[in-house]
């Protein structure tokens, strides 16, 4: 029933664009209205990163240096956005050509599911030629054809809470105090993967609070929540200055076992397993397992497999330049950066991308 309505709604504005085209191409020219003509100038390439004060808007923009450099042919440039959503969005309208964003985005918009992963998401206006307006939700229910281009690091899940809390697995979550990050991020997106595996409502079986990373570590330390969930590289400086401060022995609490295994289960291709290694924070002593999602960046299938191609080439030439804006460069090889893929990724590869990693023997 679905697909018939989308199809009547499609003839019925392709009749109406067709209609007001031909209108349009009526219209007598005049000396004052000459037709428009256009000379070939260079195909502008946006990539769309974060807002300008994070490290994904400094990365884009030595990112559009080297791909200018390398392809004379394109106006090149790196955009603040909102947040991930705004990225695809973008992407998928043919408003950018290469963004920031999750592995698993990538997975869920192949699979026409990719407007699961913002459920606080409403509905938007389109405009249409000739005045028509549309209402729909920012992902329609099919198939987007996006490609993951360059595996940049991993984001594992970090639950922090104190000795003292009496929270030292999952399970033991229900009924505390807990932040689950800034409505709208990743932290919170995540937070309701965890949750639902359980059963558990993040309205009903836990006091739920809503803030950023340095508000919840406020909270933490001043006793008014019990833990605070996080997701971004381990160690997080401000995490790690938490964990020095006189009095304060953190706890980070395990996803693994069965808990992890029955996540993995319920939210198939959104979390691969991780590790927060020992050493991590002041007083983790030993391995804490979590699971992890993956930092990509992202591109439609039909961009030119000879510019994705240099953009992950000239990455890796060129990881000293990335290292003055992101230390974490340094440390990103190309066999790194592929095994931050499962095989359900290695499949979303861009073409351009796998021809890299193949010329380097790390692919098949």
């Amino acid at each position: 029933m679905k697909q018939l309505v989308r199809l009547i709604l499609f003839l019925f504005l392709s009749l109406l664009l067709v209609n007001c085209t031909a209108n349009q191409a009526n219209q007598p020219t005049t000396a004052t209205n000459p037709p428009v003509t256009s000379t070939p100038g260079p195909i502008p390439f946006k990539i769309a990163t974060a807002n300008s004060a994070g490290s994904w808007y400094s990365i884009g923009r030595t990112i559009a240096n080297q791909i200018a450099e390398n392809n004379p042919k394109l106006k090149v440039s790196a955009i603040p956005s909102k947040n991930v959503m705004e990225n695809l969005k973008l992407l998928a309208s043919d408003k950018a050509s290469l963004v920031f964003g999750y592995d698993y985005h990538v997975r869920l918009a192949n699979q026409g599911r990719l407007m699961s992963a913002f459920p606080d998401a409403k509905p938007e206006k389109i405009n249409i030629k000739c005045g028509v307006e549309i209402t729909r939700m920012p992902f329609p229910d099919y198939s987007q054809p996006m490609r993951i281009v360059l595996p940049l690091y991993e984001l594992p899940i970090q639950i922090v809470t104190t000795a003292g809390s009496g929270i030292s697995s999952l399970a033991d979550m229900k009924g505390k105090r807990i932040s689950t990050g800034e409505p709208g991020s990743i932290s919170a997106e995540l937070a309701g993967y965890i949750f639902n595996s359980f059963g558990l409502s993040m309205e009903r079986d836990i006091t739920r609070t809503q803030t950023g990373l340095r508000d919840s570590i406020g909270a933490l330390n001043e006793g008014s929540i019990d833990a605070f969930m996080w997701s971004g590289e381990a160690p997080t400086p401000e995490i790690a200055e938490l964990a020095t401060k006189d009095g304060v022995q953190i706890v980070l609490v395990p996803i693994a076992g069965e808990d992890a295994i029955r996540i993995m289960a319920a939210n198939p291709g959104i979390f691969h397993p991780a590790n927060l290694p020992s050493g991590s924070y002041t007083g983790v002593a030993t391995d804490i397992g979590s699971l992890a999602i993956s930092v990509v960046l992202i591109s439609m299938e039909d961009t030119k497999a000879e510019i994705i191609n240099s953009v992950v080439k000239s990455f890796f030439e060129n990881r000293a330049e990335f290292t003055a804006t992101w230390p974490g460069a340094a440390n990103l090889s190309p066999e790194y950066s592929l095994a931050l893929l499962d095989a359900e990724g290695l499949a979303l590869l861009h073409t351009g991308s796998k021809q890299f990693y193949e010329d380097n023997g790390l692919l098949k």
